[in-house]
């Protein structure tokens, strides 16, 4: 996976999307012909499949923090608590 970020984040700098995002958070204009254009050939460069298993990943990445979040009190004390089994032994 790391080899494909490694890809994706050449791809985005060769095809000068960070720099047009970067004039989109400066100045908050933008054309759409060009960022289309630009998101076609990022799209049309990279797996169909790993676009799919990139957001899959993302979407189970949030739903993880989400729980974690909401059940923080039960996840810290089972940490403790196995830290405390492990080291007293």
């Amino acid at each position: 996976m790391l080899v494909f970020g490694g890809v994706i984040s050449d791809m985005i700098v060769e095809s000068e999307i960070g720099g047009l995002i970067g004039d989109f958070m400066k100045e908050k204009e933008y054309t759409y012909s060009t960022l289309r254009e630009l998101s076609g050939v990022l799209f049309g460069e990279i797996p169909q499949w790993l676009i799919v298993l990139y957001a899959g990943g993302l979407i189970l990445g949030c739903i993880l923090i989400g729980t974690v979040i909401k059940n923080w009190k039960a996840v810290s004390h089972k940490t403790r608590s196995l830290v405390r089994y492990w080291f007293n032994l």
